[in-house]
């Protein structure tokens, strides 16, 4: 076993890729990727030489999602990650839409002194950003997750996710990094690497409890208050009023999200 201290450099994230394309040559099997939270990671393959054929250009920089789709071509591939009812906040999309139209009533008021309603106004557009960026904080999982469900990946679902997991018939890394960025690069994170059949058997097991135990994609409902605590979510048609209401519907950086989300209203 090996492990690995992220040091602000990418030598991580190249080993990382580095056993995903050694993957390629392995007999078909799986690959596991378990994160709570997930993004398209950039990689630098300018150091790998010739890993560097296997996209048939002179390419210096390849996303997660090409790693993974070229995977999808001999693997199965199996991706878990934090339910979006954990990583969106619904209600405050609710909030986002009653501020906007405070904003309208305050700015057609014309009985306000000017000051005040200056005041009222720069107030309302504060939380009007906070809003926005709580819906939006962890949309990048969501919508990384549906293009991976796209591209043939069977996607779960598991509420209080914690653990993070890559495991391919090559070997495998887990620790405390989440497969973004941060957790690859930036952030303080030990990560263990596994190659050695016993324990990389071990790991493969304990992936398939993860998923045992997790939602499938096409099985979570947001109404469903057995998967969802009433408070994480709104009901069916306050949603999709909320969507299409004008204060909403306008913003650009919700749509992607939006049309995510209405496809787990079942």
């Amino acid at each position: 076993m090996i492990f690995h201290v992220t040091d602000r450099t990418d030598r991580l994230k190249n080993q990382m890729v580095r056993l995903m394309l050694e993957a390629l040559d392995c007999a078909p099997s799986e690959v596991w990727l378990i994160t709570p939270w997930l993004k398209n990671v950039e990689f630098d393959v300018r150091s790998l030489g010739p890993y560097r054929s296997v996209f048939g250009t002179h390419r210096e920089r390849i996303t997660l999602k090409d790693l993974l789709r070229l995977l999808g071509q001999k693997h199965l591939i199996h991706v878990i990650v934090k339910p979006p009812h954990e990583l969106v906040t619904l209600p405050a999309l609710a909030e986002y839409q009653l501020t906007a139209e405070q904003v309208r009533r305050v700015q057609a008021n014309e009985d306000l002194d000017f000051d005040l309603q200056d005041e009222v106004l720069r107030g309302l557009r504060e939380r009007s950003a906070e809003l926005k960026r709580e819906f939006l904080n962890h949309a990048d999982t969501v919508l990384f997750a549906e293009e991976l469900a796209h591209l043939g990946a069977q996607v779960s679902y598991r509420d209080a996710l914690h653990a993070k997991l890559l495991w391919l018939p090559s070997g495998a890394l887990f620790g405390s990094a989440n497969f973004t960025n941060g957790g690859l690069a930036y952030n303080a994170e030990l990560v263990a690497e596994v190659r050695s059949d016993e324990p990389l058997e071990g790991l493969r097991v304990a992936a398939e409890d993860f998923q045992a135990h997790s939602w499938p994609r096409d099985q979570y409902d947001l109404t469903d208050r057995d998967m969802v605590p009433k408070k994480r979510t709104l009901r069916s048609a306050d949603f999709f009023a909320l969507a299409n209401h004008p204060s909403v519907a306008t913003e650009a950086a919700f749509k992607p999200l939006l049309d995510a989300l209405a496809g787990f209203y079942r």
